[in-house]
């Protein structure tokens, strides 16, 4: 697909429509009207942060606008707008903004703010894990499930939690302390989406429902929620305990003698190098990095998060390792909203968080759209399919005798039937998919995901056909492809390759305008360097220069005395230019002789080349830049002959402020 450059394309996905006159009638061209809304939509995205809605600029963007709509009514007037090729790319444009815009657009935006807001807090709970991986068979599933079913129903008569998981828990990491896992925070890893929900949307105090993640099924029980604590960037000195894991008094006072030394100045990196025991940071200034919360020892943790100000040094800190004294190095803020937004919207691609939202999101389509299905005809189709091999390349779906519905959509503009040979032939020109997914498994699985697979691409379709109703921010994004494509190809008609093979016209306009395609005038100056050559002596040189030129300089001085270096440089006519030594812009002009210690110099203009014209080999790229230009100006004159336009000036004051 092209890539615009025109400044009306922008294909951007917000609007912020200004002004109160909406739908109101600013122009007219021919047939087309042209709203204060289109309008507003346009000046505005076109001009971030500048449009000020002066007098001045309006007139001036009106004017653009006026053109790049006669255009386009000159492209409808020539059909193009019904050319198949034109048809055909506009419909791909379509699919691509209705998936982004029903999916990618929403969900991401929807997600990223979620995490933004969930960044703030700091969440601590304890949870009940019964393992089970995604892959695992059905029987081993229903027994995880019926697990964590008997614990929730125990926890819902009372149980204690911790009791309760220090007897069933499959987590032998927080077995032992009644299912503890401390304070995490958003993001949590791909796979445990739901694991974070539960625990950002569970009150203090209370426990969740059972929900799934790749590790198997959890309950739990969230504890406290405070402010987000986020990252610190720090460095320590380390002091180790002993073999036998105690700390010895010498390791304390060790400790205690070298934070003395960094509060009286001593350099911290310095000190890390002398004295501190972790052999993998001291020699880099004891530098740790950036760490969060959870890393680390509670008390560890707690000692670096009290750090106020950057560059402050905390007192020796006791952790499983030994004694740690640590250096605030930065806090790493969390960004504004947007910045986070723009910065995270790509690493949600492909996560559990935008699969589970997309189903959401579905649902939501589904429940707007009188949303069908007929579980029956699709486990009968199911049961047809049978044990066929599904990953051959030349399966073809089975004959049918006639079609039944799957599923049905239905809203006040239209009503959509899917049936079970929709749902077959999907399967069949999905061959690559198809041979790779349902290759030595069990068939009922994959065949589900294809399914729902289906159901998405049905659905989005349907949506679709409604968008441009129901949604303005669509409609004048879809306005903007339609006439882009439009403006590209009568352009590209009228003007672009005109101008390009219209080789009689181009000649015509060069003959017409070759005074604007001229060589620049410039001049050639030497600066002559002289060392240690005594004023004699760079006379003569500057005798010779001046009479002779450069040509023999060498030859005859070679033995003199001195020694004479040459610098030669163009320099294009310019008013704005200073030519060394103040020289005047003409062939032999020389500038005096200047000695700074045992250095003298002079300058000289040794070459001029004055300007000439051009040969259209020469500059045919500019030539033919400016020959469109100049069709298009005059076809924009023909063009508002040919369609005057009707502006209500009213209606256009009235956005002036």
């Amino acid at each position: 697909m092209r890539i615009f450059t025109y400044s009306f394309l922008l294909l951007l996905l917000s609007i912020n429509l200004n002004g109160q006159l909406g739908g109101e009638e600013l122009f007219r061209v021919g047939d087309q009207v042209v709203t204060v809304e289109e309008f507003q939509y346009i000046y505005e995205k076109t001009n971030p942060g500048k449009a000020d809605y002066s007098k001045t600029s309006l007139r001036e963007y009106l004017t653009l606008f006026e053109n790049f709509k006669l255009k386009v009514q000159a492209a409808r007037d020539l059909d193009i707008d019904k050319n198949d090729a034109y048809l055909a790319e506009l419909s791909g444009y379509k699919k691509q903004l209705t998936n982004s815009y029903l999916f990618d657009k929403q969900i991401k935006e929807r997600l990223a703010l979620e995490a933004y807001e969930r960044k703030h807090w700091d969440i601590s709970f304890d949870h009940i894990l019964f393992k089970v991986l995604p892959t695992a068979p059905p029987a081993d599933t229903l027994r995880a499930w019926n697990k964590a079913k008997e614990a929730h129903r125990r926890l819902i008569e009372g149980e204690d939690f911790g009791r309760l998981a220090f007897q069933v828990t499959e987590d032998e990491n927080s077995k032992l302390t009644g299912g503890q896992m401390g304070f995490y925070t958003a993001l949590f890893p791909d796979g445990f989406y739901e694991l974070e929900n539960a625990i950002y949307r569970t009150p203090v105090g209370q426990f969740s429902q059972v929900i799934r993640t790749n590790l198997g099924y959890h309950i739990v029980k969230v504890k406290e929620k405070r402010p987000a604590r986020g990252e610190m960037e720090i460095a320590h000195i380390s002091f180790r305990r002993s073999g036998d894991g105690l700390l010895e008094a010498q390791t304390r006072e060790q400790a205690n003698i070298v934070y003395e030394e960094l509060i009286k100045s001593m350099d911290f990196a310095k000190a890390a190098a002398l004295y501190s025991e972790d052999t993998k940071t001291k020699a880099n200034g004891g530098y740790l990095g950036v760490v969060g919360i959870n890393q680390f020892d509670k008390n560890f943790e707690d000692a670096i998060f009290n750090l106020t100000e950057d560059g402050q040094i905390s007192q020796p800190i006791e952790s499983r390792m030994g004694l740690h004294i640590v250096k605030r190095i930065s806090k790493k803020e969390l960004p504004n909203r947007q910045d986070f937004v723009n910065s995270i919207s790509n690493r949600l691609t492909n996560t559990d968080r935008e699969r589970l939202a997309r189903e959401r999101l579905l649902n939501k389509i589904k429940d707007a759209n009188n949303y069908v299905f007929y579980r029956e005809v699709y486990e009968s189709l199911v049961s047809t399919i049978g044990n066929a091999d599904l990953s051959a390349f030349n399966w073809k779906a089975p004959e049918l005798e006639k079609p039944r519905t799957l599923f049905t959509l239905e809203n006040e503009w239209q009503r959509k039937g899917v049936t079970d040979i929709d749902f077959l032939l999907y399967l069949e020109k999905n061959n690559r998919s198809r041979m790779s997914r349902f290759r030595n498994v069990a068939l009922e699985p994959i065949l589900n995901e294809f399914y729902k697979e289906f159901e998405l691409d049905r659905i989005g379709s349907f949506e679709e056909q409604n968008l441009e109703r129901t949604h303005l921010e669509f409609r004048l994004l879809m306005r903007e492809y339609e006439e882009g494509l439009l403006f590209f190809e009568v352009s590209k008609k009228e003007i672009w390759d005109r101008a390009s093979e219209d080789t009689a016209g181009l000649i015509t306009f060069y003959e017409a305008n070759k005074e604007a395609y001229q060589t620049s005038d410039f001049v050639q100056v030497a600066t002559i360097q002289i060392t240690n050559g005594g004023k004699g002596f760079n006379k003569k040189v500057y005798k010779f220069v001046k009479e002779k030129g450069l040509e023999g300089l060498e030859d005859k001085f070679q033995s003199g005395g001195g020694r004479i270096e040459v610098v030669l440089e163009e320099f294009t006519h310019d008013n704005s230019v200073i030519l060394p030594g103040n020289l005047a812009w003409e062939l032999g002009q020389i500038s005096e002789i200047r000695t700074s210690e045992n250095t003298s110099y002079f300058h000289k203009i040794v070459g001029h080349k004055p300007k000439r014209l051009k040969e259209l080999d020469e500059t045919r790229g500019f030539v033919i830049a400016d020959y469109q230009t100049y069709l298009e100006s005059k076809w924009i004159e023909n063009l508002r002959k040919q369609y005057p336009i009707r502006l209500r000036e009213d209606i256009f004051f009235k956005m002036v402020k």
